[in-house]
């Protein structure tokens, strides 16, 4: 296929226009009737934002059609909740876009392209140019790649805020109930989507927070296992472990479900200490027992003297072959250390848990009146 001429490929593809090329079509020809609030664009990003100029069209595309799909959901209000659900797509879109654009830029600097004596003024030229229909229009054409994952992200965008939405307002009773018996939950004030990976077309754990001030996790999966997991605890306690195990509050959906929000908090004194970890003692037991593994520091929040698993994917693992292999004439033993909840040594030589920090990127972000560290050095280079 990369020997054929561009033709000739497009003659043995489908004659119906892929979805997201028409998305891209009509979002740079119709106008928009609620446009993406300026008053929304991302503080955290720094001036890196200004890339976001590059896709505008697509953005005001979706948040006219997120508002709209909003006015047809009985019972809603659309000019109060589009904005809680648009807060988290910007940041998602700068992590498609940055490199490519932090590549552009560097191009047009090189070629004298920009105007400016400084590299702040020379970064709003090239913003600038990005807000030209028809340089964005080319840059997508150049990179189609690119094109397609920025339609793609935003219509996965409306489509799984309009499922958050839906389901809120269908089970809003059984919320009450089960987290809120003692009062109502309130108007919703907050969401925040991207709270782990990103799974069946988008698809990412969120954060609700209410005017009572509950706080529920959104799974958009079924959570049928960490329910039978909660009955687990139940029957050790019953049967006679000592601390017994407090019960995670859910509600399972079928393909998704709700969770209860478990904040952090210390431990007050020697006594809870020691109780903690007691219950962390029996919490390794059962993983060791069910095969578990990855239960690493970012799946147990600690909340006081009682630890919370909150993410049970990774039970009933499958056997790993490795831990058979023999390794300077002994057997690798099948031990604890394999469901990573044991401190071990890290990266740097330190104990720490078992996951290693230094594996995540760092998500800081330059907030300055500058452009961004990347596109500063495309600047200067």
């Amino acid at each position: 296929m990369l020997g054929e001429p561009p033709e000739a490929v497009a003659r043995q593809c489908s004659t119906a226009k892929p979805a997201w090329l028409a998305e891209i079509e009509r979002a740079f020809t119709a106008s928009h009737p609620r446009p993406f609030p300026r008053s929304l664009d991302c503080a955290e990003a720094g001036s890196q934002a200004g890339f976001l100029e590059a896709v505008r069209p697509l953005l005001d595309s979706g948040y006219s059609r997120l508002v709209a799909e909003l006015r047809s959901l009985p019972g809603q209000t659309p000019e109060r909740l589009a904005p809680l659900l648009a807060r988290q797509i910007q940041l998602h879109l700068l992590l498609l876009l940055s490199r490519t654009l932090v590549l552009e830029l560097h191009l047009a600097s090189q070629a004298g392209q920009l105007s400016g004596a400084t590299e702040e003024e020379r970064f709003q030229s090239f913003v600038e140019r990005l807000r030209d229909p028809e340089a964005a229009l080319a840059l997508l054409h150049q990179y189609p790649v690119l094109a397609r994952q920025v339609a793609e992200t935003i219509g996965q965008w409306v489509s799984y805020s309009l499922e958050i939405v839906d389901h809120l307002a269908a089970d809003r009773d059984r919320l009450r109930a089960v987290f809120s018996p003692a009062g109502d939950l309130g108007e919703l004030r907050e969401v925040r989507t991207g709270l782990g990976d990103a799974h069946r077309a988008g698809r990412s754990v969120a954060l609700l927070r209410f005017e009572s001030g509950l706080g529920l996790i959104y799974k958009p999966r079924s959570v049928a296992v960490e329910v039978a997991f909660q009955d687990l605890l139940d029957w050790t306690g019953a049967r006679g472990f000592a601390p017994a195990f407090r019960r995670l509050k859910l509600i399972d959906g079928g393909d998704y479900g709700w969770v209860q929000l478990v904040e952090a908090a210390p431990c007050t004194d020697e006594a809870e200490l020691e109780r903690f970890y007691l219950r962390q003692g029996g919490y390794l037991a059962l993983l060791f027992v069910l095969s578990a593994t990855d239960m690493h520091s970012e799946n147990l929040i600690a909340a006081g003297e009682h630890p919370f698993l909150v993410d049970l994917e990774a039970l009933f693992h499958p056997a790993d072959q490795a831990l058979g292999r023999v390794v300077e004439g002994a057997a690798f033993p099948d031990t604890v250390l394999r469901v990573g909840f044991s401190a071990q040594r890290g990266q740097h030589g330190s104990a720490g848990p078992g996951w290693r920090r230094s594996q995540w990127p760092n998500r800081a972000r330059r907030a300055g009146p500058g452009p961004p560290g990347a596109a500063g050095r495309a600047l200067r280079h």
